[in-house]
C-alpha cells in the first residue's frame, strides 16, 4: 500500500499488515482497513481515538461491513450487532456545519474578551488624562474638556459603529476590523471614566496632603498622577470592569446584528447570530443555550472581580 499527499496527521504510517488488505476505509485524517483474515486496522490522526480498535473487533472477527465517517467507524457484525469507536460526541454538541460548540465559544469568548480588554484600556487611558486635567486645574481647560465629553457622550455609538462598519468595513479583512472595533469603542466611551475622575478630584485637591505636597515645591503634574490618582483608583478600578462588561457587551450587539466581527471568526455575538432562526432556537436549543449562558455567566463574574479588587484596594473599607 502506498500513501501520498498531506502527511499532517501521519496517514503516511501505514502499520504492517498480519494478511492482505480486503476493503480501505477513509475519514478525515485517518485510514481504516479490513484485512482478509478479518482484522481490522486504523492509523492516521487519533485526537477522538479513531484509530483504537476495540478488542472485539480487531482480530478475527465475523465483520459484514465497516463505515468510516470524519472522526468515527462502525464496524456491522454479522450477527447484526455495531461496534463503533473514535468520535463519541461534543460535550456542547455542534453548529450547523458540524464544529464543536464549545471549541467556537471558548474561541469566541478570547476574541469578544480581547475586544472588551483593549477598548476598556483605550477609554481609561483617554478617561483619566482628561479627567485629571479638569479637575484638578480647572477654569476653561475644565470648561472646554466638559463640553467635548458631553458631544462624545451624546453620540449613539451602535448606529455610528453600524455606519462606519457599513462605510469602510468591506475593505478590511476580519482582524482590522477587529481592531477598528477597539479603536471605536475605546474612543467613545471614555466619557464615563473622565467625569469619574474629574469629581474625584475635585474632591481630593482641597486635601491637606495636596496642600503640602505643593508646599513642598512638587510639580502640578506629578500631584496629579501619583498622589490624587492612586486614591481614586478603586472606583477607577470597579468602573473599568463595568466598562468591560459593557464593551463586551456592545461588540456582541454588533456582532449580532451583523456589523460586528465577521465569520468564520467566532465571537459570541455572532455565535448568537447563527442561532437567530425559529428552527434553530425550537429545535437546536445547543446553538443559543450556551452561548447566551457562558456570556452571561461571564459578565457577572467580571463584575464580582469589580467588587473584590475594591474591598480589597480601597483603603477605607471597613474590612481593612
Amino acid at each position: 500500500m502506498v500513501v501520498w499527499g498531506n502527511d499532517k496527521s501521519g496517514e503516511k504510517n501505514v502499520p504492517d499488515f498480519a494478511a492482505p488488505v480486503k476493503k480501505l476505509y477513509a475519514g478525515r485524517f485517518h485510514y481504516t482497513a479490513l484485512l482478509e483474515n478479518g482484522d481490522v486496522v486504523s492509523w492516521g490522526s487519533n485526537k477522538y481515538h479513531q484509530t483504537e480498535v476495540p478488542a472485539s473487533v480487531a482480530h478475527g472477527a465475523s465483520i459484514r461491513e465497516i463505515y468510516t465517517g470524519n472522526f468515527q467507524n462502525y464496524a456491522v457484525m454479522e450477527d447484526g450487532t455495531v461496534e463503533t469507536w473514535g468520535l463519541k460526541g461534543f460535550i456542547l454538541g455542534t453548529d450547523n456545519l458540524g464544529r464543536d460548540l464549545l471549541t467556537r465559544i471558548v474561541n469566541g469568548g478570547r476574541i469578544t474578551m480581547t475586544v472588551g480588554a483593549i477598548s476598556v484600556i483605550i477609554a481609561t487611558i483617554i478617561g483619566v488624562l482628561l479627567g485629571g486635567i479638569a479637575g484638578y486645574f480647572g477654569g476653561k481647560a475644565d470648561m472646554l474638556i466638559m463640553r467635548i465629553a458631553e458631544i462624545v457622550g451624546g453620540l449613539p455609538f451602535i448606529p455610528f459603529a453600524m455606519i462606519l462598519s457599513a462605510v469602510i468595513g468591506s475593505r478590511l479583512d476580519p482582524t482590522q476590523k477587529m481592531y477598528l472595533i477597539m479603536v471605536v469603542l475605546g474612543v467613545l466611551s471614555w466619557t464615563g471614566t473622565c467625569r469619574l475622575v474629574r469629581a474625584q478630584i475635585l474632591a481630593q485637591r482641597e486635601m491637606e496632603y495636596v496642600t503640602a505636597a505643593k508646599a513642598m515645591g512638587i510639580k502640578e503634574g506629578t500631584i496629579v498622577f501619583r498622589h490624587i490618582l492612586p486614591n481614586v483608583l478603586s472606583l477607577l478600578l470597579v468602573s473599568m470592569t463595568l466598562d468591560f462588561a459593557t464593551c463586551m457587551l456592545t461588540e456582541s450587539t454588533l456582532s449580532y446584528l451583523g456589523f460586528g466581527i465577521p465569520l468564520p471568526t467566532p465571537t459570541w455575538g455572532n455565535l448568537l447570530r447563527g442561532a437567530n432562526n425559529s428552527i434553530v432556537i425550537q429545535q437546536y436549543w445547543w446553538q443559543w443555550v450556551f452561548p447566551a449562558a457562558i456570556f452571561g455567566i461571564c459578565t457577572i463574574c467580571i463584575n464580582m472581580i469589580g467588587d473584590g479588587l475594591r474591598d480589597a484596594v480601597d483603603p477605607k473599607s471597613a474590612e481593612r
